[in-house]
C-alpha cells in the first residue's frame, strides 16, 4: 500500500479521491510521502513523485493512476497535453436488455475517472421513468429518477459529466409496441411527425431526463428514421421530403429544449443522407463528393451539436473528409467512434484498434476537440461490459497524446485497471479465424463465436462456411488463452473465466456438424456413436456456461432481460437433445434415413469463409418465425 500526504488545492477532489484511492493501492494520511496539488496554468497535466497541477478534475485523477505507475522509479515526471475538450464513453444501456446497476455504473466511472475520460453518454431511449407512462421501460430494468441522481452526483464527484442520451424520432420500437401509444405511430419504431400529442408526449421526456441530470445537455437521438414519412404520416400527409420532415420535428422538439433550458444534441447521420441528396435507405450516410447544398447551410438550426458516428472506416484520410463535409453546415461538432462489443461473446480489438486509430488521427489534425466511444447491445448481451476496458484505455491515451504506442498503452492499461494487454486483445479471437482472414471492411464483422454456438447441429446453416479454417483447434488455443487470462487480470478474472467457457463448448461444438454430415454420408456408425457422446458433453458444458453467465449478470444487471439469454440457451441445450434423440434413432434402426442430414449444405448469403454480420434471429433457422 502506497502512502501519500496530499496538500494543496485539493477544492472539489477530497469526496472522489477517497473512492479511487483504494482502488490504486493508495492510503492516504498524514504521514505519506507529501504531495503537492495545484491547479495548471497552461492546461496540461504534470505529476511528479512530488507535485500534482491539473487543470480540470478529471487530470487529478488520471495523474493519481500516473503517480502510482511511476513511484517506484524514484524521481520523475510527466507532463500531458490534452488533445481534446471531451473526451470518454456511452454504454448501451437498454437495446441489450442489460441495464447495468448503479453499482457497477459507479466502478465503471471510477475506471473512467483513473484513465482520465470526462464524459458518459448515458444511452437509455426509452428506459428511463417518465411521470405517467408506466410503459416506459415497462419490466425492462428502467432508471428511476432516483438512480440516475445517484449515479449522476457521484461522476461529479470525479469530474465526469453525463450526457443522457433518448430517442425524440426513431428507435422507440420498445415503447410504441404497446398499445397505449398506437396514435403515437409513423410506423412500428418511428413516432409521428407534427402531432400535437407526439410533442406533448417528447416535452414530458425531457422534463424527466432535465431533472435527473445537471449537465443541462441531452442527446435527442433522431438518427436511422429510414422510414420517415412513409407510413402514416403518408396516409395523412402525402408524400413530403425526409428532410423536410426532419428539419420541422427537429425544431419542434429544440423550441421545447430551449423552453426547458435544454442544451440538444443530435446524431448527423440522417442529416447527412439529406446532403447527399438521396433517400435510398441503403445508400450511405456519409459522402465525401459534392457540397452540402446552400439550402441546407441555410436552414439547419445553430443550437443544436451534431454527433457524426462512423465505426466502419479505417482510412483516416475518410474520417478527415466527412468531418471536414460536417463543417460545411455546423459550427461544432462531436465524434463517436466505437469500442466493438456489440456482436457476439466478446470484443472484437481489431476492428476497434484499426478503425479508432484511424478516426482519432482524423480528429487532431482536423482540430475536432470532442470525442467519444459508443458500444451498443445490439446482440442482445451475452458480452460482459468490462471487457471494453482496453477499448476505454485506447481512447484515453489518445486523449493525451498525439500517438500512443502499444508499449505505453500496455502500461497505462497495467496502471489504471490491474489488466494484461495481451489478454483483452486476445479475446477478437472468440470471433475471427486467426489464420486467412484479413480486416478491409469493418462493418463486415464475422461473429463467429455467436452462430457456431446457437446454430443447430443438425441443420448446419453455416458448417459450409467453416469448411477448411481449423476452428476447432483455434478454440483448443483460445481455451487455454482465456483460463490463463482468468488467473492474471484481477477482480475482472471472472470475465475471462467466462470466455473459457465459451471457448471450452465452441471446440466441440465448432465442427460437431461437419463431423456428423461427414459420418451420416459414409454411413460411418462408430464416428457417429462418437458424435452422440461428443453431443451429451457439449451439452454438459453449455449448462455450465449458462450458470457462469446468468451468475455474473445477476451481480452486474438489473434481472429484467436475462430471459433472453433464458431462450437462447434453452432452445440451444433442447436442439443438442433433438440431436442426440435424432441420431440415436437413426443408429438403432428406427428411422432409415435423416433427412437433415440428406440435405447439401450451402454457404451461408452464398458466400465463401466465415460469415458475416449476423444477429440470432437470422442465425438459428432458415425457417420463418419472427412477424416483421
Amino acid at each position: 500500500m502506497k502512502k501519500f500526504h496530499f496538500t494543496g488545492d485539493l477544492s472539489g477532489l477530497t469526496q472522489g479521491l477517497s473512492v479511487i484511492a483504494p482502488m490504486l493501492g493508495i492510503e492516504v494520511c498524514d504521514s505519506g510521502a507529501e504531495i503537492k496539488v495545484s491547479k495548471s496554468t497552461d492546461g496540461n497535466l504534470f505529476v511528479s513523485n512530488t507535485e500534482i497541477r491539473y487543470a480540470e478534475p478529471i487530470h487529478f485523477f488520471r495523474a493519481l493512476g500516473l503517480l502510482c505507475e511511476h513511484w517506484e522509479s524514484g524521481v520523475f515526471s510527466v507532463t500531458e497535453t490534452p488533445q481534446f475538450d471531451t473526451n470518454g464513453l456511452m454504454l448501451d444501456l437498454c437495446q441489450g436488455n442489460d441495464t447495468t446497476t448503479v453499482k457497477h455504473l459507479k466502478h465503471m466511472f471510477c475506471r473512467m475517472a483513473i484513465m482520465g475520460l470526462n464524459t458518459f453518454y448515458f444511452y437509455i431511449e426509452d428506459s428511463y421513468e417518465v411521470e405517467g407512462e408506466p410503459y416506459f421501460g415497462y419490466m425492462r430494468g428502467r432508471y428511476t429518477q432516483a438512480e440516475l441522481r445517484e449515479a449522476d452526483a457521484f461522476a461529479k464527484t470525479l469530474g465526469i459529466t453525463i450526457i443522457p442520451c433518448i430517442q425524440t424520432l426513431a428507435h422507440l420500437y420498445d415503447v410504441l409496441k404497446w398499445h397505449p401509444y398506437a396514435e403515437f405511430k409513423d410506423d412500428h419504431d418511428t413516432l409521428m411527425v407534427g402531432d400535437e400529442r407526439t410533442y406533448a408526449l417528447i416535452r414530458k421526456m425531457l422534463i424527466s431526463i432535465r431533472d435527473s441530470f445537471s449537465s443541462g445537455k441531452i442527446h435527442l437521438g433522431m438518427d436511422e428514421a429510414w422510414r420517415l414519412g412513409q407510413g402514416n404520416y403518408l396516409l395523412e400527409h402525402g408524400y413530403r421530403k425526409k428532410y423536410d420532415i426532419m428539419l420541422e420535428h427537429l425544431n419542434r422538439v429544440l423550441a421545447i429544449c430551449d423552453e426547458l433550458g435544454v442544451e440538444a444534441l443530435i446524431w448527423s447521420d440522417m442529416f447527412m443522407k439529406a446532403a447527399n441528396q438521396n433517400e435510398d435507405p441503403l445508400s450511405d450516410y456519409y459522402q465525401i463528393e459534392g457540397d452540402v447544398p446552400q439550402e441546407m447551410i441555410d436552414t439547419m438550426p445553430r443550437n443544436v451539436e451534431l454527433v457524426y458516428w462512423n465505426y466502419g472506416n479505417i482510412n483516416s484520410e475518410i474520417y478527415a473528409a466527412h468531418i471536414k463535409r460536417h463543417f460545411q453546415f455546423c459550427d461544432k461538432l462531436i465524434f463517436a467512434g466505437a469500442i466493438w462489443n456489440w456482436t457476439s461473446f466478446t470484443v472484437d480489438y481489431d476492428r476497434t484498434f484499426a478503425t479508432t486509430e484511424a478516426a482519432l488521427k482524423a480528429c487532431k489534425e482536423t482540430g475536432l476537440r470532442d470525442v467519444f466511444a459508443t458500444t451498443w447491445g445490439d446482440a442482445a448481451a451475452e458480452r460482459n461490459n468490462y471487457e471494453i476496458l482496453l477499448g476505454m484505455q485506447l481512447y484515453a491515451e489518445h486523449g493525451y497524446a498525439k500517438e500512443v504506442s502499444e508499449e505505453k498503452l500496455a502500461a497505462r492499461f497495467y496502471a489504471c485497471t490491474g489488466c494484461n494487454y495481451e489478454d483483452f486483445r486476445a479475446m477478437t479471437y472468440l470471433d475471427n479465424p486467426m489464420e486467412n482472414y484479413e480486416l478491409q471492411d469493418a462493418y463486415d464483422y464475422a461473429n463467429s463465436s455467436c452462430w457456431l454456438m446457437w446454430q443447430d447441429c443438425m441443420y448446419g446453416l453455416f458448417d459450409k462456411n467453416m469448411e477448411g479454417y481449423n476452428m476447432t483447434e483455434q478454440y483448443n488455443v483460445m481455451y487455454e488463452k482465456m483460463s490463463l487470462a482468468a488467473t492474471r487480470n484481477g477482480e475482472y478474472n471472472y470475465v475471462f473465466d467466462f470466455l473459457a467457457k465459451v471457448a471450452d463448448v465452441l471446440r466441440l461444438k465448432a465442427e460437431i456438424g461437419l463431423r456428423i454430415k461427414s459420418a451420416y454420408d459414409k454411413k460411418d456408425r462408430s464416428a457417429l456413436l462418437g458424435c452422440v457422446e461428443d453431443l451429451h458433453e457439449i451439452s454438459r458444458r453449455m449448462e455450465v456456461l449458462y450458470e457462469c453467465n446468468r451468475d455474473w449478470w445477476f451481480e452486474v444487471n438489473k434481472p429484467f432481460g436475462w430471459e433472453v439469454c433464458d431462450l437462447r440457451y434453452g432452445a440451444a441445450l433442447k436442439g443438442i437433445d433433438r440431436s442426440i434423440m435424432r441420431l440415436t434413432s437413426y443408429l438403432d434402426g428406427k428411422v432409415e434415413s435423416l433427412p437433415e442430414l440428406e440435405a447439401e449444405r450451402l454457404y451461408f448469403d452464398g458466400k465463401p469463409g466465415p460469415a458475416r454480420n449476423l444477429q440470432y434471429h437470422t442465425i438459428v433457422t432458415a425457417g420463418h418465425w419472427q412477424v416483421q
